[in-house]
C-alpha cells in the first residue's frame, strides 16, 4: 500500500513483531530516509488507524522540512500525536481490510 503525502510517495509496509533501533516492540515508525511508514500486523481497529494517523504526521513534517527548523523530538511528538487525537475524536476512520 502506498499513501500520497504532499506529492511524495510513501509506502506502508506491515511487520511482525516490529520493535525499534533498541529491540523495543512498536506499534508503528516511519523512515524519513526509505519515505517508509512500517506497522506492527498486531493492530487492528482504532489502534492501526491511530498508529497510522501518527506516522503520517511524521511524514508531513518530514516533507514539508522541519527537520531544517531544529524541532525536537519531544515536540514533534506532541505535534502529531495530538493532531492524530483531533482527527481520532472527530471522524470515524476505518482501515482497508
Amino acid at each position: 500500500m502506498e499513501l500520497n503525502v504532499l506529492g511524495i510517495p510513501v509506502k506502508i509496509v506491515k511487520i511482525t513483531d516490529l520493535k525499534d533501533e533498541y529491540g523495543k516492540p512498536i506499534d508503528a515508525d516511519y523512515s524519513a530516509v526509505k519515505t517508509t511508514i512500517k506497522i506492527d500486523s498486531k493492530l487492528r481497529g482504532k489502534a492501526r488507524v491511530h498508529a497510522l494517523i501518527h506516522e503520517l504526521g511524521h511524514a508531513v513534517i518530514d516533507v514539508l522540512g522541519a527537520h531544517n527548523c531544529n524541532l525536537s523530538h519531544d515536540l514533534e511528538e506532541l505535534i502529531v500525536d495530538n493532531i492524530g487525537r483531533v482527527i481520532s475524536e472527530n471522524f470515524e476512520l476505518r482501515g482497508r481490510k
